[in-house]
């Protein structure tokens, strides 16, 4: 049993949009109490101590929780569900976050929506899918926010990289894209630090499968840029940044643009190596996403 989660500190409004987004769902879920959550929402910090919830057997997608406890703090669960993908007969596996606004977990009817696909960062590598609700979409959902597209977030292994997980990621991606009948023109990519490599890369690999990629603050070669071709792109990064320096992608950005790629680069003055906080807190860039469509 996994439980996806996120703790929030800020304010008892947010505790209360957390709640509230586990609500949604609840009520369309027998199995979820949501008088409790309902009650729960209004009161704010006052709210008891902890509160839990186990899906009953036999549910297709059972490897979520929703939880919440506040004690000065508030942990909030949204609805998102937890997997593992087969990448092949090795053992090797992806563990992965799904979210599909607007339906109850473990409901495939996601039919014609967008998917956005979100590779985390090094420090998120492993095999606890709970790790990816520190950044990014991922955390953006756990806190209660509102997303227009199916997140589909893989977890790295520890002992591996994007790099060398693209096949597998992709493949993964793949059957999602069939088994929630998403939009086959408005898939894309995006990812921070090592997610950031390895959102290049998987363009690189595969450019005809994305409408747009925005990769945030990673190293990748310049020489895919000829494989990338005319695939939208709109990359962030820090010009203080110490562990990858903006080097590396302006590197990429220039060889864009000399094959004709019109790349949008972003460069945040001042700002280290955290460049996808607030560019994910933007919803320019969402909006920019949404407005991109395969072969368009």
């Amino acid at each position: 049993m996994s439980t996806v989660r996120h703790r929030v500190f800020r304010s008892t409004r947010r505790f209360e949009q957390g709640v509230r987004a586990g609500l949604r769902s609840a009520r369309q879920s027998p199995e979820v109490p949501w008088e409790f959550l309902e009650e729960v929402a209004g009161a704010g910090r006052a709210a008891p101590a902890s509160h839990s919830l186990t899906p009953g057997a036999g549910r297709r997608d059972a490897g979520f929780r929703i939880q919440v406890e506040c004690s000065g703090g508030v942990l909030v669960a949204a609805d998102l569900q937890t997997r593992s993908f087969k990448v092949d007969d090795t053992g090797n596996e992806l563990p992965y976050v799904l979210s599909v606004p607007g339906t109850p977990p473990g409901t495939a009817a996601a039919r014609g929506l967008p998917l956005l696909l979100f590779l985390h960062g090094a420090s998120e590598r492993g095999d606890d899918p709970r790790d990816l609700a520190a950044h990014g979409p991922v955390k953006q959902l756990a806190e209660g926010g509102e997303l227009p597209f199916v997140v589909l977030a893989p977890q790295c292994p520890a002992y591996s990289t994007w790099a060398v997980e693209v096949p597998g990621v992709y493949a993964l991606l793949e059957e999602i894209v069939e088994e929630y009948g998403i939009d086959q023109d408005r898939v894309y990519v995006t990812g921070l630090s090592m997610g950031g490599a390895g959102s290049w890369a998987i363009a690189a690999r595969y450019p005809q499968r994305f409408a747009a990629a925005v990769p945030i603050c990673g190293s990748w070669l310049p020489e895919a840029a000829e494989r990338i071709g005319t695939l939208p792109v709109w990359t962030f990064h820090g010009e203080d940044d110490e562990n990858i320096p903006v080097r590396h992608t302006e590197k990429i950005v220039e060889a864009l643009h000399h094959n004709g790629n019109q790349a949008r680069f972003t460069r945040y003055p001042g700002v280290g190596h955290d460049s996808w906080t607030r560019t994910y807190d933007n919803p320019e860039v969402y909006d920019w996403l949404l407005a991109q469509r395969r072969g368009g």
